[in-house]
């Protein structure tokens, strides 16, 4: 009986048997990140969307955790290779890059500072960046009334 069962184990068998053994290994322990990987969280999935309708409602980031941005960025603190959390997140810099341009063009100083502050954290290119800082400065300057400011300084 033993000699049979040596002689089946020496044939080609013993390489499907090991096979086998190893896939049902990789399905016991890597069940949990196969499935993790073929079907997504549905809370993860949630979110996204609440990000994205925070997006298309103009909500970019708010304090309380309900604006695009900080729903983008939990998604990605749970699962940082999360694209469609990493594309949200350009997108929220993209809009608030169109929000300092509307507002400077407006003439809305504390929107597009707070705007180009969000750009800013979301790290917006530099090159980007730059003239809208110079053009808020110079409306800053221009709006503040340095000269009529000095005069009453120096008048008795």
């Amino acid at each position: 009986m033993r000699d049979g069962w040596v002689e089946w184990l020496r044939g080609p068998r013993l390489g499907w048997l090991l096979a086998a053994l190893v896939v049902l290994l990789v399905l016991v322990v890597g069940r949990s990140w196969i499935s993790e990987r073929l079907v997504p969280d549905p809370r993860m999935n949630r979110q996204l969307e609440q990000a994205q309708a925070a997006l298309v409602a103009g909500k970019l980031s708010a304090p309380d955790g309900s604006g695009a941005r900080e729903l983008f960025e939990s998604v990605l603190a749970s699962d940082p290779d999360q694209m469609r959390a990493k594309q949200g997140l350009l997108a929220v810099r993209e809009a608030a890059i169109a929000r300092v341009q509307a507002a400077l063009a407006a003439h809305k100083l504390g929107q597009a500072s707070e705007n180009l502050a969000l750009a800013a954290a979301l790290s917006a290119p530099k090159i980007q960046l730059q003239p809208l800082q110079a053009r808020l400065r110079d409306l800053q300057e221009a709006s503040s009334d340095t000269k009529g400011l000095l005069a009453r300084a120096t008048a008795p």
